[in-house]
């Protein structure tokens, strides 16, 4: 299993929800426990397209997801949210580097690993400058406006 999976396996160890098809892919959503949110938080992971059934559950592992978000939005996908511990997951002390600064984000490479970091600005901030140039992989995921995708299509991943 690639490394990065195996390691968000670990951060986030519960069951994912799949709550819709869409085109080529397959949604799955956890929601997490925030006490003083008046939105949701919610782990995403968009998949290659499968016939398993909305409703269905599996692990972060177990699907060949190539898009993983975290995110905060006002809708609420009805599902039971998770108390998430925070472990502490080695490989995701990585530092990620930005390179790429546009209205909508910043987007980070990894040295290490082959992925994209997307970090979402907030619309409601007139200022595209958001987010620190630099930072740990799993500071980045905790802010809830985070995309990780796959630097290239492997579908053994």
């Amino acid at each position: 299993m690639e490394p990065i999976r195996r390691a968000l396996a670990q951060y986030y160890p519960f069951m994912f929800t799949k709550i819709a098809d869409h085109g080529t892919g397959s949604i799955y959503a956890a929601e997490i426990h925030c006490q003083l949110c008046k939105d949701h938080r919610y782990v995403i992971m968009v998949a290659y397209a499968n016939n398993y059934p909305v409703g269905s559950t599996t692990w972060v592992d177990q699907i060949p997801w190539f898009n993983l978000q975290t995110r905060t939005v006002e809708d609420d996908y009805n599902l039971k949210s998770v108390h998430h511990e925070r472990p502490r997951v080695d490989l995701l002390q990585e530092k990620i580097k930005e390179h790429k600064v546009t209205q909508e984000g910043s987007y980070y490479f990894c040295q290490n690993l082959p992925i994209t970091v997307g970090m979402l600005n907030d619309p409601r901030t007139n200022s595209k400058y958001q987010w620190a140039s630099e930072m740990k992989l799993a500071q980045a995921l905790e802010t809830y406006h985070c995309t990780i995708t796959f630097n290239v299509k492997n579908d053994s991943l």
